[in-house]
């Protein structure tokens, strides 16, 4: 990536960027195999379902039909309503020291996040990593979620800067793909030691 020094803001995803986001933490116990808790995930608890969450229906709203359609997964379900933190088992190893670098560096920092906002307080209250953030936006309080635009329109009027002014760090391709088309400098996350090398390349930490 060439030299940014227009860069203002860092704006970072949460799950798989600040925090570890793994629902097999959890669930793991509730099942014999790995292949029957991944068909759990692919056919009951799916992406779409943790979707509805991300843009705030209640836990317990999303989690009810399901009981009903799948009694014999009552216990993981419950599980995942009533301990859903546990989904979030650890920090990612050195975020805490990247922030820390670029809030020294002068640079705005932003949190950009598919989450309930339902959930969210209890994250918060959890890992203090997010109490370095100056802005957070996240889908459940909006009721938009990554990789629409309007999630990322939010954020930067929400800092101040235009979307050529941030870079935004995230797990999902897909998210990365949407953020560069809106405009952002947006590059994949797979360890805060890349992000770190990423934002050096980028001109935007000093080597």
């Amino acid at each position: 990536m060439t030299a940014a020094p227009t860069i203002k803001v860092v704006a970072f995803d949460f799950g798989g960027v600040i925090v570890k986001w793994d629902r097999s933490a959890l669930l793991r116990p509730f099942f014999d195999s790995e292949s029957a808790m991944n068909q759990f995930f692919e056919e009951v608890l799916t992406l779409e379902v943790n979707l509805r969450c991300d843009l705030s229906v209640p836990l317990a709203e999303v989690v009810a039909p399901l009981i009903e359609q799948h009694p014999h997964h009552r216990l993981p379900l419950e599980a995942w309503r009533d301990r859903w933190i546990e989904t979030l088992p650890h920090e990612i190893p050195g975020i805490a020291e990247l922030i820390n670098d670029c809030r020294n560096a002068g640079l705005t920092l932003a949190g950009l996040s598919n989450i309930s906002a339902e959930t969210f307080p209890q994250v918060r209250e959890t890992y203090e990593v997010f109490d370095s953030l100056d802005h957070i936006v996240i889908s459940g309080e909006h009721h938009v979620a990554k990789p629409d635009f309007g999630i990322y329109q939010i954020l930067c009027e929400q800092v101040g800067h235009t979307p050529t002014e941030v870079i935004f760090f995230d797990d999902s391709q897909t998210n990365i793909d949407a953020a560069t088309a809106f405009g952002m400098h947006a590059m994949l996350f797979t360890s805060a030691d890349q992000a770190r090398l990423d934002l050096i390349q980028a001109g935007v930490l000093p080597g």
